[in-house]
C-alpha cells in the first residue's frame, strides 16, 4: 500500500509504525475504520478457544520504554487492544519482542518478568521467553580494519 488512504479502506495485514504515529493514529477519527475492520476481522474467529486469527504486536528494542515514556507506550498499546476487542490475556493476541538487557538466568530475572508483566498487562514466566546467544565471532571473515591516523 502506497498511502494511509489505502490502509483506511483496506486495513493491512502487517502495519509497522512507531509509538508516535500509533498515538495519533489512536486519535483520528479517519483512521477509526482501519481499527473497526480489524476488531471485525478478530471477532469473526469461528473458535475462540484455537484461534486462527491472530494479532501479533511486535515491539523492537523493549529494554528502551523505561520510565515515563515507557509507561506511556505500555498505556498506549492498552488502549489499542482494547479497541480491538482484545486482552493482554487473550488467545488471539501473540506478544513478540527483542531486548538485549533482558536477565532471566540471573539474579535480575525476577525483575525482569516483573517489566514484562508491568509493561504489557499480563503475566511472562520463563517459558514465555526464547533466549538469545552470542556466535562466536571469526576475525578472519571481517573486512580489514581502517588504518587508524598517525
Amino acid at each position: 500500500m502506497r498511502s494511509r488512504m489505502d490502509m483506511q479502506v483496506t486495513p493491512p495485514d502487517i502495519l509497522i509504525t512507531n509509538y508516535s504515529m500509533l498515538a495519533v493514529m489512536m486519535m483520528r477519527e479517519v483512521e477509526e475504520p482501519m481499527l473497526e475492520k480489524t476488531k471485525k476481522w478478530l471477532n469473526g474467529d469461528p473458535d475462540k478457544e484455537h484461534p486462527t486469527r491472530i494479532f501479533h504486536l511486535i515491539i523492537d528494542e523493549l529494554h528502551l520504554n523505561r520510565g515515563t515514556a515507557g509507561t506511556e507506550i505500555a498505556y498506549l498499546i492498552r488502549l489499542l487492544l482494547d479497541r480491538l476487542g482484545l486482552t493482554p490475556n487473550s488467545k488471539q493476541l501473540r506478544i513478540l519482542s527483542s531486548s538485549a538487557s533482558l536477565d532471566i538466568n540471573g539474579a535480575e530475572e525476577k525483575d525482569s518478568l516483573k517489566y514484562l508483566k508491568d509493561f504489557f498487562g499480563c503475566d511472562f514466566s520463563r517459558e514465555n521467553i526464547i533466549e538469545g546467544y552470542s556466535l562466536p565471532s571469526f576475525p578472519s571473515l571481517l573486512p580489514p580494519q581502517l588504518p587508524a591516523n598517525e
